[in-house]
């Protein structure tokens, strides 16, 4: 982004240069056109020769080479150096990124046909498949159809089918028997527009109904509902719709709310079905774009088939990290102190007793034998392998 700012910038100066030439250059013209003008009413009064060179001498006073040369002098600078900075931000051929592998065509196109099902175009999705000779699975299908029956309703501010899909999975929502966390905020959006379109005794008798079993989890929020109720009048039919845009809670009646409800039923559905909540083309698109200047870079150097390494697993992997942001991370990472590497499965993070951590191998590295006691890198205490607990983080929220 400092790049494209920077560019920016040089956009903008080159522009108002331009700006300058072209004012400057009018000017000239129209003192040209005056000079010229004021030759031809000469011509009636003098010879022609004598016109005609005080015509000149007129003209080459005003110097207008050297005015147009000076003004166009530096927005050609300018131009130069804009274009430098696009070729230096901006790179056409991407295709130096590209490391050798084979593609993975079919592969491609199973992702592409994912994101259709993730964007609701099936039929389109159909066609796909049916050129590419993809095997479709027809749950996986119906799954993203029903996620999509849903969605649609919700868009259109109609809870009915939401709570619908609630109810007809509320053992897998809530398998401790707590309440669920869409299903409360299914029930207050329904209750902000009982309250919008029928007063404030609809929307309290819809709290009585269905909001009580929320109050131990969520009792604050439930609060903020309630304390709304202060601000509206008291009496039967629709809000006006800036009944409460001047108070503390103006944002429970945003039309944002229903984005909000859209985004986490998507990924509670697919939580629930075990489908990925982004696109994955839509996530491979967005982490390439961020890691293809270094690539670039990588490709510029030394050629990127020559700077791939090869893992534990025989998998080829760049030289140089790239981070990406939290945005993409997935999984937990965990990095052992004492190697400076990530742990693996074949190396997984342990505990000591003392509470500090690293990976297995630096720890049996130190140990030298599954009983022998070794002293913690980080402080005085002492253990031994057999007394070292494996750690497993869960999964990123």
């Amino acid at each position: 982004m400092e790049a494209i700012e920077q560019l920016k910038q040089e956009v903008e100066r080159t522009i108002e240069s331009q700006r300058r030439c072209a004012a400057q250059t009018d000017a000239l013209l129209t003192e040209c056109i005056r000079a010229v003008a004021g030759c031809r009413a000469a011509l009636a009064e003098q010879p022609p020769q004598q016109a005609v060179d005080a015509a000149r001498r007129a003209i080459a006073g005003l110097k207008v080479d050297a005015k147009l040369a000076s003004a166009t002098k530096e927005l050609h600078k300018l131009v130069g150096n804009m274009g430098k900075g696009i070729d230096r931000t901006f790179c056409t051929d991407i295709a130096k990124a590209w490391s050798g592998i084979p593609a993975m065509v079919p592969l491609y196109d199973k992702i592409v046909l994912e994101h259709l099902y993730h964007e609701g175009s099936f039929e389109v999705a159909a066609t796909l498949a049916a050129e590419a000779r993809i095997e479709q699975s027809e749950e996986t299908r119906q799954r993203y159809l029903d996620m999509h029956a849903v969605l649609v309703q919700i868009r259109q501010q109609n809870l009915g089918a939401a709570l619908q899909w609630v109810e007809a999975r509320r053992a897998a929502l809530e398998p401790q028997g707590e309440p669920c966390s869409f299903d409360f905020h299914v029930h207050k959006v329904g209750f902000v527009q009982a309250l919008q379109r029928r007063g404030r005794r609809a929307a309290l008798e819809y709290g009585r109904r269905h909001l009580g079993r929320f109050r131990r989890a969520y009792l604050p929020q439930l609060q903020r509902l309630m304390g709304c109720l202060c601000f509206v009048p008291d009496g039967p039919g629709p809000l006006p719709p800036d009944a409460l845009a001047r108070t503390p809670y103006a944002d429970l009646f945003a039309d944002e709310m229903w984005d909000a409800l859209a985004e986490r039923y998507v990924v509670q559905a697919c939580a629930l079905t075990g489908q990925a909540q982004s696109s994955p083309l839509l996530v491979a698109v967005a982490a390439g774009s961020v890691a293809l200047p270094t690539l670039l870079k990588l490709a510029a150097v030394a050629g990127l088939q020559q700077t791939l390494e090869l893992d534990r697993e025989g998998h080829q992997q760049l030289p140089v990290d790239i981070p990406l942001g939290r945005e993409f991370v997935f999984n937990s990472i965990f990095a052992c102190p004492v190697a400076r590497e990530q742990t693996t499965a074949d190396n997984p993070p342990v505990m000591l007793p003392c509470g500090h951590c690293m990976g297995k191998e630096s720890m049996l590295r130190m140990a030298k034998s599954m009983t022998r006691s070794f002293k913690c890198p980080y402080c005085p205490a002492e253990a031994t392998p057999l007394l070292c607990k494996e750690i497993h983080f869960p999964p990123v929220a």
